[in-house]
């Protein structure tokens, strides 16, 4: 498998679960036994906005020809 593929779905699963953060933070904390409570909510949120970084920097470097920066 070639690395381009692998960061385009790493890239994509982020932005999945930073989406599901951001936009459902009760029902995504749910499923991990998080309680729905106003300071959890904020931290899903932020937790979710940390991942849709990540998956957008991993969906924008797949393109890359340099292998070093890939690799870093």
């Amino acid at each position: 498998m070639k690395i381009s593929a692998y960061l385009s779905i790493y890239g994509i699963i982020c932005l999945a679960f930073g989406l599901a953060f951001i936009v459902i933070p009760e029902l995504t904390g749910s499923i991990y036994g998080v309680p729905a409570a106003p300071y959890t909510v904020v931290m899903s949120r932020y937790f979710g906005s940390a991942f849709l970084l990540i998956g957008l920097f991993y969906w924008l470097i797949r393109n890359v020809r340099d292998d070093d920066t890939k690799c870093a």
